[in-house]
């Protein structure tokens, strides 16, 4: 019986606890690469391209592992699978943090990304078994403190260890809180067993999938260097969305299948996932945006660049808490439109950035947007589930889940490639609109040679440095642009998805009417 009188107030915060440590962990290795790339690029002679793959690649895997924990659920119990899952996450923590080689290093952020596409479904599961349903949204929101601090604490912390130390400490530092989380499922995670008999998987469905995941990410991966019209990438695109119609139709016709179509009749869990796909893209696109912003345009180190996400995470660590209970006591959609309101404007003012732009207005900007998470997380999780019926709850967080891990792959992919490509195309457009003739570029280039005097430089060296100076800075300026293009994508996307909020608000059933249920 989901939300049972009978669990004690022990076993709650015992499932609390081991549902932060465990959902900590995982989305903490989501986003603290993402100060280490510039570094891990360096030190292991990756391609911009070729980098993404460790932030994408973990979210793809993520989301492909999240159609199994229903499965797996009921095959093995959720106790068994929550403590395999952590265990894999370790492991591959661990040969991730003393390989040497690209390829394996990606293979590991791959596993990583698998075994978190389970343990996050499971810890929401968990709670939404142990919790009643009037209490839900109070659950969601303690939840959220710990899920909303991993993202918010993660780049600092791996500023941090990556200035004292190297990139490799930030696949350390996620090894204790993992085996934490597997000390606390063993006596704390509900077993969950099945009693029916075990269900088959639908393995057609699930190589559809991941077909999918790879043709599409790949395909955006290698578009830019191939070419958008080479036969190979329209090829795989057109596989893509080939694999995806035939996905969704066999889900729609199996008997036992991975994803429970019938979650997305209710208009208020519809609505919820329409959000959740903004939310993923928004969340991890900004998280990887940021820090390359700052560090490749701006020139600050890899703890600066944490140091600005910091304050933004932490007023979301106060606010969460405060959000969840408000979400037990109005419309949900309510906090959902209001929060979006806020990413958009904070996405609106970030595209606003360039080089002089200080530290301190970056801090505020992208805090806005996660003050706007704080008021759209703990509504979306309870608001949408809640108006599910008791038998399709895992179908449904876990499909909540995978359609915002769906969009955040996708979204770091599509941002990664949008970056080159824009940067290569405003870079062209000033360039072919500069006169190295004229009075402009010929005074820049004698002022750039002239500093040049003390180190008693030739003039062809001199003139050489000018032109080297004038170059990086029409380089820069084309990122600054390109920048603000990928920010006000994501402004348009959050506009946009307030249909889903009002999905939500229309559509939805109040906390009163679900407890009367």
């Amino acid at each position: 019986m989901v939300g049972n009188s009978a669990y004690s107030s022990l076993q709650r915060w015992g499932v609390m606890a081991m549902a932060i440590v465990s959902s900590v962990s995982t989305v903490a290795s989501s986003t603290i690469i993402n100060v280490a790339i510039p570094d891990i690029m360096g030190a292991l002679g990756i391609s911009p391209v070729d980098a993404q793959w460790l932030s994408a690649g973990f979210l793809a895997a993520m989301t492909a592992s999240m159609v199994l924990v229903d499965y797996a659920s009921k095959a093995y119990g959720q106790r068994q699978v929550m403590v395999v899952a952590l265990a894999a996450f370790v492991v591959s923590s661990t040969v991730g943090a003393i390989t040497s080689d690209a390829t394996t290093l990606i293979v590991m952020r791959l596993v990583q990304g698998a075994a978190a596409g389970i343990v996050q479904p499971l810890c929401m599961i968990a709670i939404f078994q142990v919790y009643p349903p009037e209490r839900r949204g109070t659950a969601m929101g303690i939840f959220g403190v710990g899920v909303v601090m991993a993202p918010a604490l993660g780049p600092y912390l791996g500023g941090v260890m990556v200035e004292a130390w190297n990139w490799r400490s930030v696949f350390i530092v996620t090894i204790p809180m993992g085996a934490i989380g597997m000390a606390l499922s063993l006596p704390f995670m509900p077993a969950g067993s099945y009693k029916g008999e075990r269900p088959s998987f639908d393995w057609p469905a699930f190589a559809l999938l991941v077909a999918f995941l790879v043709l599409g990410l790949t395909a955006f991966a290698d578009g830019p260097e191939l070419g958008w019209d080479d036969t190979s990438i329209t090829a795989r695109f057109g596989l893509c969305v080939l694999f995806a119609f035939l996905f969704v139709a066999r889900e729609v016709y199996a008997s036992e299948p991975l994803v429970d179509v019938r979650v997305f009749l209710s208009p208020a869990f519809t609505g919820a996932s329409l959000v959740g796909v903004a939310l993923g893209a928004g969340l991890f696109g900004s998280t990887y945006l940021l820090p390359l912003f700052v560090q490749t345009v701006q020139g600050l180190t890899p703890m600066q660049a944490g140091a600005i996400i910091l304050p933004a995470g932490l007023s979301m660590i106060f606010l969460t808490p405060l959000t969840g209970r408000l979400a037990d006591r109005i419309n949900p959609g309510i906090q959902v439109c209001f929060g979006l309101v806020l990413f958009t404007v904070s996405f609106f003012l970030m595209s606003m950035a360039d080089v002089r732009t200080s530290a301190v207005t970056l801090a505020l900007w992208i805090m806005i947007s996660r003050i706007g998470m704080g008021f759209i997380f703990p509504a979306i999780n309870a608001g949408g589930v809640r108006a599910l019926p008791p038998d399709l709850l895992a179908q449904g967080a876990a499909s909540m889940n995978f359609v915002r891990q769906l969009s955040g792959a996708f979204g770091v992919n599509i941002i990664a490639v949008v970056l080159a490509d824009r940067t290569q195309a405003f870079n062209a457009q000033i360039i072919s609109s500069l006169d190295p003739t004229s009075d402009v570029s010929a005074r820049y280039i004698e002022q750039l040679s002239s500093m040049t005097i003390p180190l008693n430089l030739s003039e062809a060296e001199s003139y050489g440095v000018g032109v080297a100076h004038l170059g990086e800075a029409i380089n820069t300026q084309a990122a600054v642009m390109a920048y603000s293009v990928a920010w006000n994508g994501f402004a348009v996307a959050f506009s946009l998805s307030l249909i889903g909020g009002l999905m939500m608000y229309f559509g939805g059933k109040s906390p009163r009417a679900t407890v009367a249920a």
